[in-house]
């Protein structure tokens, strides 16, 4: 059986007056991750909690009376800001420990009146939720959220929360940012769903919570129904009955009061879906992940996997109240095309990018029907799904909302993607990465940690090749090809943390400006925790990785560093012998201690070498009868390196 030891948080339990995370973060910088070809990914995963469900016991414990406890939250940025959210609209969130919140409510249409600007960032869930639990209280807020956000329609969600009787002051109606004045009388309305959104619906149910009456929403086609199992658990009277071929009626009665309640949020297995696709692709890859729930209206991707012919094991996990949860046993597996229905999509709304990277491994077409909803998700979803494909050399079109795939069993690849700040395509991007021929390159991955925070560390740690990509100057450029035409032994990579010089070293005689985007490193490979295939490490980690700091004294160089970028002699030219100019390269070491040999470096590795007593003051080599003498250096390698550029100076 293949394993790998699967990596768990720490467990750190905080007091109640401890700090809470940073619960509205910038916007995370662009940091473009390149994955390639790897081994079998073997381990036991546990995945972070569903962002789903996340939201709506957020939400929810702040429209309860009482203290209700969360366990499992998902600490990605988008739940973090919906914390912030209930926080500025008057009830009480707290973090015990990780993934272990309470939140002190305050009852149906008890919001207060938040005093700035409700902030969502990238959390499209977030917003519309919120819009209708405040759309049933009689406060004015502002919503506004980045530029993703402010890219998708709100209308959707306004028009039925206008027959509420709540009011848009300010703001087009249609896009963020706007006013929202929630309604001071709400009434009950029967709402005819024009699209199969989760979102509108319960935006519906949880502003009819404030109304009088019963509150119907009717779906042509059933949507995923968190948020009716969760209302039944808060205490609310909620119905739900067919309607038609595919849809459901759903009531509530409002003016109840909810009671608080203690909530196990499960796996989310949107995420599952990135890992579990990677096992499939992977020749030799066992995968195991455990507490993933298994709604019937969340698992469209599980079934449609198994159709392709993937081997997915389903455990279920017994005596749990709420979402049901599983494990599943994943193995590599031959795939093949099959054609999804449209009535399938409410069920994998957000796994249709993660299922195309499956189809174009797999032998024959695959035709995806009804993807209309993709348009207007965190990007135009399916136009960026098509580009992904066709950049990395998979034959693709759309067709109206369908997304027709041609497998051949194998990628290309060497594509880079642009993921349009959409956290889903990027992760798509770096799964197929895993299997394709070239390495694929994500040219912005910041925003994974929107849905998926411990996405790259947990797939380094399954065996994935995920390194860290950035261009190069000019100038960076000329140094890494000069240093290899210099010294064989010593070879420039890429392979870094963003922003953090790993083994980086300076020789200021032949370069003056920093090289912050590249990393050279010398043989042998770099230290485990910054090796590729490995989770990448966190900022104690990289301290510890960082070579000891040199004394001023042993950079000293005979002659300044721009006068050998120039080309020109030293002030002080020291005579010069032709015999020393002719021997061969490994013959002109640098005198050190006796102890020490360049072949025989000590225990601790290069970094740690230091000259001896004869070696504190410059020594001088001669070069040629018309040129200069070089300090030398305290290695081997940048010995043979000054050696070169003084012979480039002559």
């Amino acid at each position: 059986m293949c394993y790998r030891g699967w990596r768990s948080k720490k467990d750190v339990i905080l007091s109640d007056s401890s700090p809470l995370p940073p619960l509205a973060p910038p916007a995370p910088p662009q940091t473009p991750l390149r994955a390639r070809a790897c081994g079998a990914l073997c381990g036991e995963i546990r995945l972070p909690g569903d962002k789903s469900i996340s939201h709506r016991a957020l939400i929810l414990g702040a429209l309860a009376v009482g203290e209700t406890t969360i366990s499992g939250l998902l600490e990605g940025e988008d739940v973090l800001h919906t914390a912030a959210v209930m926080r500025a609209l008057g009830a009480r969130v707290e973090r015990r420990a990780e993934g272990l919140w309470s939140v002190h409510g305050v009852g149906v249409g008890g919001f207060a009146t938040p005093t700035g600007t409700l902030d969502f960032g990238n959390s499209g869930t977030g917003c519309r939720l919120v819009m209708g639990a405040v759309a049933g209280s009689a406060v004015t807020a502002r919503f506004d959220g980045d530029a993703s956000l402010r890219l998708r329609p709100m209308r959707r969600v306004l028009d039925p929360l206008l027959q509420i009787g709540a009011r848009v002051v300010d703001g087009s109606g249609d896009r963020l940012p706007l006013t929202l004045a929630g309604a001071r009388d709400p009434v009950p309305i029967t709402y005819h769903s024009p699209v199969a959104s989760a979102q509108v619906k319960s935006a519906v149910l949880l502003a009819g919570l404030a109304a009088p009456g019963t509150t119907t929403v009717i779906e042509n086609a059933a949507t995923r129904d968190h948020t009716e199992v969760m209302l039944r658990q808060f205490g609310a009277e909620v119905t739900s009955t067919p309607e038609g071929q595919s849809g459901r009626r759903i009531a509530v009665v409002g003016q109840s009061e909810l009671h608080a309640a203690r909530v196990v949020v499960p796996g989310d297995p949107s995420s599952a879906a990135f890992p579990l696709v990677a096992a499939l692709i992977r020749p030799g890859s066992e995968l195991i992940i455990h507490d993933v729930m298994t709604n019937p209206l969340r698992n469209g991707l599980f079934t449609t996997l198994r159709e392709m012919g993937a081997a997915i094991e389903h455990s279920p996990r017994p005596g749990q109240d709420g979402e049901p949860m599983a494990s599943l046993r994943v193995t590599f597996s031959k795939l093949r095309g099959v054609e999804v229905p449209a009535s399938r999509a409410p069920a994998m709304i957000d796994e249709y990018p993660v299922l195309a990277v499956a189809a174009a491994f797999a032998e024959g077409t695959t035709i995806m029907r009804g993807l209309h909803e993709l348009r207007v998700k965190e990007s135009d979803r399916l136009a960026a799904t098509l580009a992904l494909l066709r950049v990395n050399g998979v034959a693709a079109e759309i067709a109206g909302d369908d997304l027709i795939v041609e497998g051949k069993g194998d990628v290309p690849g060497g594509g880079t993607v642009t993921t349009h700040m959409d956290h889903r395509i990027a992760m798509a991007a770096l799964v197929m990465g895993c299997g394709a021929k070239a390495p694929v390159t994500a040219d912005d991955t910041g925003f994974i940690a929107t849905s998926f925070p411990d996405f790259i560390a947990l797939m380094g740690a399954l065996g994935a090749d995920l390194t860290w990509s950035s261009p190069l100057t000019a100038r960076q450029r000329r140094a890494r090809a000069l240093w290899r035409g210099a010294s064989p032994a010593i070879t420039a990579s890429t392979t870094s943390i963003p922003g953090r010089s790993i083994a980086l070293w300076r020789w200021r005689y032949w370069i003056r400006a920093p090289i912050s985007t590249t990393r050279w490193r010398r043989s042998p490979p770099p230290p485990a925790s910054i090796r590729p295939g490995s989770a990448i490490p966190d900022s104690k980690a990289r301290r510890s990785a960082r070579p000891p700091r040199r004394s001023p004294r042993w950079r000293r160089c005979a002659a300044p560093w721009w006068r050998f970028s120039a080309g020109l002699p030293p002030r002080s030219p020291a005579p010069c012998s032709t015999a020393a100019t002719s021997a061969p390269w490994s013959a002109r070491r640098p005198m050190w201690r006796s102890s020490w040999s360049p072949t025989r470096p000590s225990a601790r590795g290069a970094a740690s070498l230091k000259p001896g007593p004869e070696a504190k003051r410059p020594t001088r080599l001669p070069c040629s009868p018309t040129s200069c003498a070089v300090t030398n250096v305290t290695r081997t390698a940048s010995w043979r390196l000054s050696n070169r550029l003084q012979m480039l100076a002559c």
